[in-house]
C-alpha cells in the first residue's frame, strides 16, 4: 500500500497537493489517500489524522474524525471531534451515559440541535443543552464569537427513547449502507438527514426542528 497525506485545511480550500510520510509535521492534521496493488488508486479514505509524535524518523498518527465531519452555519466551522469531546466531558460531569447521539446543524433556525439517547430521564438529558453549548464555545473560538453576537442561537437538546440509535442504524442500512461498515457521524447538516428523530423523542424543546 502507498499512502499520501494532504494537509486538512489546504484540502478544504480546494488544494490537492500531497505529502509523503516523512514530510509530515508534528501537531498538524492530514487527510489520508491510499493506493494499492489491487488497482485502488489515490482513494480518499475520508479520514483525518493528526501527527502526535515521532518514533525514530516515523511520525505517529492518531485518528481525529471523518473528513465530512465539519459543519458551518455562520462561520463557526464546528468539527466532529470537538462535538465528541464536548459530549464526553459534559455527559461524564452529569453522570449520564450516552450510547447514541447526533448533533445537527440547522442553518434555517441558526442553531445546533443534539438528539441524545441517554440512560437518564428526559429532564436530565435535556439539561445537557446549556453545558454542551458552553463547552463547544470553550473549544471553538468562532462558535463562541457567533453565540456572543447572536448570529447563532443556543444549542438545543432533544431526549430520545431507548432504541433510537438502533433504529437510526437500521434506517440507513435499509437505504443501502453496509451494516458491517456503518459508522455514526455524530455531526451532520440537518438537510443531509432524512431520519425522523422526533418519532423517538421522549423530551426536549417543543419547537425543536423536525428532521424527516
Amino acid at each position: 500500500m502507498f499512502f499520501e497525506f494532504a494537509p486538512d485545511e489546504a484540502w478544504g480550500a480546494g488544494e490537492r497537493d500531497t505529502l509523503l510520510l516523512h514530510e509530515l509535521e508534528q501537531g498538524s492534521s492530514y487527510r489520508v489517500l491510499v493506493s494499492t496493488h489491487g488497482g485502488l488508486v489515490r482513494y480518499d479514505m475520508n479520514d483525518i489524522v493528526r501527527v502526535t509524535g515521532i518514533v525514530g524518523r516515523t511520525p505517529t498518527l492518531a485518528f481525529v474524525r471523518k473528513g465530512r465531519g465539519v459543519t458551518n452555519i455562520t462561520g463557526e466551522k464546528i468539527a466532529e471531534d470537538q462535538v465528541n469531546l464536548a459530549m464526553a466531558e459534559v455527559a461524564a460531569t452529569a453522570r449520564v451515559s450516552v450510547p447514541f447521539y447526533v448533533v445537527l446543524a440547522d442553518a434555517a433556525a441558526s442553531h445546533y440541535c443534539a438528539y441524545i439517547e441517554g440512560d437518564a430521564d428526559a429532564q436530565r438529558v435535556v439539561a445537557l443543552a446549556e453545558p454542551l453549548d458552553a463547552k463547544l464555545a470553550a473549544l471553538n473560538i468562532e462558535y463562541r464569537s457567533k453565540r456572543a453576537s447572536g448570529r447563532l442561537q443556543p444549542l438545543r437538546v432533544v431526549s430520545l427513547s431507548s432504541g433510537a440509535g438502533r433504529a437510526y442504524r437500521e434506517h440507513y442500512v435499509r437505504k443501502g449502507q453496509r451494516d458491517a461498515q456503518f459508522k455514526v457521524l455524530t455531526l451532520r447538516d440537518a438537510l443531509d438527514v432524512d431520519f425522523d428523530f422526533l418519532r423517538y423523542a421522549s423530551g426536549g424543546p417543543s419547537d425543536a426542528p423536525r428532521v424527516r
